[in-house]
């Protein structure tokens, strides 16, 4: 690795390997990730359902969304950042389905221009947390089972809830 701070550790840049992204990205399905979504948000309250259902329909279906996923989810991670202060577990999926997508350092820099409108505590949290899901990820990458998004999202959620 290049280089390491002796307080953080490596940079988001030299956490996760090209070949682990890859096999991430190998055993990525983003039909089941947008169903742990379903599951998850909309299994809380029923009254919601026709909503969430309307939401994740028109912009996460493919067929009939606009958006192409990795556009999206650098829209969400910027929001997200912001609205959650850079925190929290659905910041970490949002970051994860954005690297199935696109490059560690577009996911830092979406974190970068999120925090030049919501202040350097955004950077900072955002940065930490996307530090965290990349150390998930790496070490879902290592493990014989296949790193898919259920065992991402078990993972992220024992850290971050």
């Amino acid at each position: 690795m290049g280089q390491v701070n002796a307080v953080m550790g490596p940079t988001v840049l030299e956490i996760l390997s090209a070949e682990k992204l890859a096999k991430l990205r190998a055993h990525f399905k983003e039909e089941r990730l947008v169903q742990i979504a379903r599951d998850t948000t909309l299994a809380l309250y029923p009254g919601s359902t026709g909503w969430g259902t309307f939401v994740l329909n028109h912009l996460y279906e493919p067929g009939v969304t606009q958006w192409e996923p990795g556009r999206r989810e650098q829209v969400v991670v910027g929001v997200l950042a912001v609205q959650l202060h850079g925190q929290g577990l659905f910041l970490a999926i949002h970051m994860y389905w954005a690297l199935m997508h696109m490059e560690p350092r577009m996911v830092a820099e979406t974190l970068v221009l999120a925090a030049t409108y919501g202040g350097i505590h955004i950077h900072n949290a955002a940065m930490a947390t996307l530090s965290r899901t990349l150390h998930v990820l790496a070490r879902l990458a290592d493990e014989p089972r296949e790193p898919d998004a259920d065992a991402v999202f078990a993972e992220l959620r024992k850290i971050l809830i």
